[in-house]
C-alpha cells in the first residue's frame, strides 16, 4: 500500500529482476500495455487512486503480476 500526497505528481518505480538472457520487459498497468524496457532500465508511472494491477512479461514468455493500493492524502 502506498500513501501519496495529493497533487504531488509522485511516481512509482517499476523494476524487475530477470535472467541474463532476457532482453525486454513488457509492462502492463491494469491489463493495458504501458511500455517496454530493457531489464536494467528504470521505469516510472503516475498512479491513480485505488487498486492498481501491475504485470511484467519478459521476452521469454514469463510473467508476474502484483496488485497495489494507492491512497492519496
Amino acid at each position: 500500500e502506498y500513501f501519496l500526497e495529493e497533487n504531488s505528481n509522485q511516481q512509482i518505480l517499476l523494476q524487475a529482476a530477470s535472467d541474463p538472457s532476457v532482453k525486454i520487459h513488457y509492462w502492463y498497468i491494469d491489463n493495458v500495455f504501458y511500455k517496454k524496457t530493457k531489464p536494467e532500465e528504470k521505469l516510472f508511472f503516475l498512479p491513480a487512486n485505488g487498486k492498481v494491477k501491475i504485470t511484467c512479461l519478459d521476452d521469454l514468455g514469463r510473467k508476474t503480476s502484483i496488485e497495489i493500493k494507492i491512497t492519496f492524502y
